[in-house]
């Protein structure tokens, strides 16, 4: 019994999510056509009005040229009618009219751009000519005819006047083929009807001339299209009927077009509508019985599982036990853990303030090692200067005020000279911060020749620096790339003492994400048992008490901070040469470290 109940259950819930679903799937559908078929509506007006609009001046606008007026005046010549047509068939070619026409106030046609089937012809009143009628009042006249032999057209008549005299009139006969070969495109009926109904134009070719009844049963006539409506989810749909067939049913929508006097249709067939109704139903049914049977499933499993619970909370119980002995264990492993962590962050602290006071007491050595050379760079100008200013005097008391001038100019270079020494001497003397920032090789490659100066000068060595036009920009702290420069310009320097014709060359190229600093001598290179030691902290060629071993290290360690590498290798040629590879910067800005 509580199967069955269950079966009952499950029918109902699949049909009434059946149901459901088709009538939301409905509306949704019915929304979406509504949407399209006003999108068609406002095209294909577009597409009619555009098709008319750009013929309905030419008719005005020959009727103004004085040539076509005097076509109007008296009598014309065999020779004058032939020039007519002529000049009509090129009007008509080159607007793309299909004729173009001279009637007079009586009605006959006596020039034409198709001379053969319009010249001589009377334009009769009672023919429902409305646009001659218009024109003979002074009016731009419109008329459509769905009668002749090429096909729909749609005809403009203007006034041709002698003054303020109407003497005759221009017909333009346009052609709707074009119109009705767009609509061919849309496979929704589309039609244009007059006020009595009549369809003017339709993407069915053989609906025109035939009427539209709403609501009506005429019989079998077959020029009759009947229109009943219903209501479908409180939509209007209407079944299109030709004779006795049934092309189905639609959404009708309208648009009147009152300048034509016509009213524009667009069908939207209910197709689209009853699949989706028929695709939602067939889903909705689906899921339903999806959840149903999942919801059966559930609760035969769960009678399954009553019993399974009571013999696993014994076993929860048991393995809870195990876990809070375990977390107890793991909480004093962690407590362990963060106090280990701790003191290495600790002992790692100390390490990087060894390592900065490292680098300074390095800096501060290399400064020492300068100082004799760099009293002899500023005593020099500063006896320099001392005879400037004795010259100076006496030439001021000789009133040779020109040549006094001149050498206190030479003076005020020297005491430039000496302050861009002593800036650059503070500037690498401070200690340096942890953020990069864009460098210019060219400024910092400059401030190191500087520094170095004295002591290249005292030693005889030649400083030599290739640098390409281009600036090179790279990631790194200026100071500190300047400490790794001076470092290896100093080794250089070390190398090469003794030896004569020594020359250090600072080069710098670039690639794509790069730049190389290269650092050559022409010493006696380096030992190939020791190559893969020079960066080692402490290891030193030099003699007891002449060095720590530290210089290159540092240079190394700055180096990778900066993300970049620095390796050592010999020359072909003789000496050393060591490599800095730096990323470049990626940034325009610059900022001070």
């Amino acid at each position: 019994m509580r199967r069955l109940a269950t079966a009952v259950l499950l029918t109902a819930a699949c049909a009434a999510g059946a149901w459901i679903a088709s009538r939301v799937a409905e509306r949704i559908a019915l929304q979406d056509l509504h949407h399209r078929a006003n999108a068609a509506l406002d095209l294909h007006t577009a597409n009619l009005d555009g098709a008319l609009d750009k013929f309905r001046m030419l008719g005005p606008l020959i009727a103004k040229r004085t040539d076509v007026v005097d076509y109007f005046r008296g009598d014309r010549s065999p020779e004058e009618t032939a020039e007519a047509d002529l000049m009509l068939g090129r009007l008509a070619g080159m607007s793309g009219v299909e004729t173009i026409a001279f009637a007079e106030l009586n009605g006959e046609v006596f020039a034409s751009s198709d001379p053969a089937g319009a010249t001589g012809r009377t334009v009769n009143i009672p023919d429902v000519r409305d646009d001659f009628v218009a024109a003979l009042q002074g009016r731009l006249g419109r008329y459509h005819d769905a009668e002749d032999d090429t096909g729909a057209g749609y005809h403009f008549a203007a006034p041709v006047r002698d003054g303020t005299i109407v003497i005759g009139a221009v017909l333009v006969r346009a052609s709707l083929d074009t119109v009705e070969q767009a609509w061919a495109l849309t496979p929704d009926p589309v039609l244009a009807s007059d006020a009595d109904g009549f369809v003017v134009l339709a993407n069915r070719y053989w609906w025109q001339g035939m009427t539209l009844h709403r609501d009506t049963d005429p019989g079998n006539q077959q020029s009759v299209l009947r229109l009943r409506s219903k209501d479908r989810a409180g939509t209007s749909a209407v079944t299109l009927a030709e004779g006795d067939k049934s092309p189905g049913e639609f959404i009708e929508h309208v648009k009147p077009l009152p300048l034509l006097g016509w009213t524009l249709h667009v069908f939207a067939g209910t197709g689209p509508v009853d699949r989706a109704m028929t695709s939602a139903a067939v889903i909705a049914a689906l899921a339903s019985l999806t959840l149903a049977l999942a919801g059966w499933l559930v609760l035969e499993r769960r009678r399954q599982l009553i019993a399974r619970v009571r013999l696993e909370r014994a076993a929860a119980l048991r393995l809870e036990r195990r876990v809070r002995d375990r977390t107890a264990a793991l909480t004093a492993a962690n407590t362990s853990l963060a106090r280990e962590i701790g003191e290495h962050q600790a002992t790692e602290k100390q390490l990087r303030q060894a390592q900065a006071d490292l680098v300074q007491a390095a800096k501060l050595a290399a400064l020492g090692q300068m100082s004799a050379a760099l009293a002899h760079e500023f005593n020099q100008p500063l006896a320099a200067i001392r005879s400037n200013a004795d010259n100076a005097g006496m030439l001021i008391d000789r009133d040779r005020a020109a040549d006094a001038k001149e050498n206190l100019g030479r003076i005020a270079g020297m005491v430039d000279r000496m302050a861009r020494l002593g800036r650059n001497l503070k500037t690498f003397a401070r200690r340096p911060g942890d953020r990069t920032s864009p460098v210019p090789l060219r400024t910092v490659i400059g401030e190191v020749v500087m520094l170095m100066s004295a002591r290249t000068g005292k030693s005889g060595t030649e400083v030599a620096v290739d640098m390409p036009d281009e600036e090179i920009m790279v990631e790194a702290g200026p100071v500190r790339l300047q400490q790794v420069l001076v470092n290896l310009v100093t080794n250089a320097l070390d190398a090469c003492e003794g030896r004569n014709d020594t020359r250090i060359t600072i080069s710098a190229t670039r690639d794509d994400e790069f730049a190389t600093i290269s650092v050559a001598d022409t010493g006696p290179g380096i030992d190939a048992e020791i190559l893969g030691q020079v960066f080692d902290p402490f290891f030193t060629t030099k003699a007891a008490g002449v060095g720590l071993g530290l210089g290159l290290s540092i240079a190394y360690n700055i180096v990778r901070d900066f993300n970049g590498t620095l390796v050592a290798r010999n020359r072909e040629d003789g000496g050393a040469v060591f490599e800095v590879r730096l990323p470049l910067a990626r940034r325009t800005e610059t900022a001070a470290e």
